[in-house]
């Protein structure tokens, strides 16, 4: 939505006075005063007639036609708004010509341009009109008028199309001289043009969780990068954020769509790209950012790493551990991580842990941290350009360490060891 949204005078169908139908009392009701309004005539054509009260509409033998614009700041409409129930204009009209006019029919349409009443004009102000969005008609009595718009309003709300507002078109001929006129928003409090809007709102205050989906490992050209993920709430999605980070780098706001997924194609050759996302419902409710979500690497192909092998059974709480790498690029590998995990036999596995980050060397002595059991590793390889193996989560190399009574043989535990 934008900081303002304009409305302009429309009127479709029926014109209602102030006495109407009873109609289901809305949850809460949003009003506010025209921000604008102005009206044009055709025999002063360069003239304008924004801070000019009152607002008049029709013919005049002097004028020539007159037209009135109308503006309404629907900003202020609530962010969880789920229906508006209706909306309508609200009028004061204090003239009419001659006293005994009849009803007058008024066609009413949309601009497609924006306006300003300071600078209004006939010649610089019909070329913005557009379609006709809608008809009514206005009698001689004067008083207040509601004028229901819960389409239009409905629209502008919802960025169907721009809303800049309409102009309000009366009698235009010039043999059968007849006015409207209402109170402008430079005039008294009580005759300002107002525009109410009924509505509900959702009963959400759960955020949507949002996801990226998988990448490949790397790509070499421009890649799409989508997400997806549900809101449990009555409210459904109604928009993502998408940030991502290069080699580490801050999070960069990358996409707010309606979309599903987009194209990346501004990559920078060498780099290893992360994506995260979040999703916003139509409650206003915002899910937070988490960690990065995927990530690929642009234009390089990942280093490997791998542990070597080691014995089945090791009698010792410390031992070597040694593992190798390749660079498919030429780069060279600057550094290796390597973790570990231990199999409880009541809990049954840890989760991994680091053991060696970034570091030159292939090899290390590793010291059993809870003494007998089985240990597994896991290894990846880093390379100058900040380019790195992605964890697999599946050992590499595995040993059961025994140094306590009684002994047990390799048979025992070789298939723990590969699973």
């Amino acid at each position: 939505m934008k900081p303002y949204i304009f409305l302009a005078l429309l009127v479709v169908g029926t014109l209602n006075t102030l006495a109407h139908a009873a109609t289901a009392v809305p949850l809460a009701t949003f009003t506010t005063e025209a921000v604008a309004d102005a009206y044009i005539v055709s025999a002063q054509p360069n003239s304008s007639f924004g801070q000019t009260a009152p607002l008049v509409l029709g013919s005049n033998s002097g004028r020539g036609y007159q037209r009135t614009l109308l503006q309404f700041d629907i900003s202020g409409l609530p962010v969880n708004l789920k229906t508006i129930t209706r909306a309508y204009l609200y009028l004061y009209q204090n003239g009419a010509a001659p006293a005994l006019d009849a009803p007058m029919n008024v066609t009413i349409y949309r601009l497609t341009q924006p306006w300003s009443e300071q600078i209004s004009t006939w010649n610089n102000t019909n070329s913005k009109i557009g379609p006709q969005v809608g008809t009514a008609v206005l009698p001689r009595d004067t008083g207040f008028y509601e004028l229901d718009i819960t389409t239009m309003v409905t629209d502008w709300r919802n960025n169907t199309y721009p809303n800049y507002g309409v102009i309000l078109l009366g009698s235009e001929d010039l043999n059968a001289l007849r006015e409207r006129s209402f109170g402008t928003r430079e005039g008294s409090a009580p005759f300002r043009p107002r525009l109410f809007v009924e509505y509900t709102v959702y009963n959400d205050n759960t955020p949507p969780n949002i996801s990226i989906d998988p990448l490949p490992a790397s790509a070499n050209s421009p890649f799409t990068v989508s997400w997806s993920g549900t809101d449990v709430g009555e409210a459904g999605i109604a928009y993502y954020d998408v940030q991502y980070q290069r080699n580490g780098g801050g999070w960069t706001d990358w996409a707010s769509t309606t979309a599903a997924s987009k194209l990346f194609d501004s990559g920078i050759l060498g780099s290893m790209y992360e994506f995260r996302a979040r999703g916003v419902d139509r409650a206003g409710n915002v899910e937070a950012y988490g960690a990065a979500e995927a990530t690929i690497l642009y234009g390089l192909t990942p280093p490997t790493a791998a542990v070597n092998p080691l014995p089945a059974i090791t009698p010792s709480t410390t031992f070597q551990v040694t593992w190798t790498g390749h660079d498919p690029n030429g780069l060279g590998i600057s550094g290796y991580d390597v973790r570990y995990r231990f199999h409880d036999p009541v809990v049954g596995w840890t989760a991994w842990a680091d053991w060696q980050t970034n570091v030159p060397q292939t090899f290390a002595n590793f010291t059993a941290p809870t003494g007998d059991g089985l240990y597994q590793f896991e290894a990846r390889a880093r390379t100058p350009a900040a380019v790195a193996e992605q964890w697999t989560g599946t050992a590499e190399a595995s040993t059961f360490v025994d140094v306590v009574p009684p002994f047990i043989t390799p048979q025992v535990w070789l298939p723990l060891i590969h699973k």
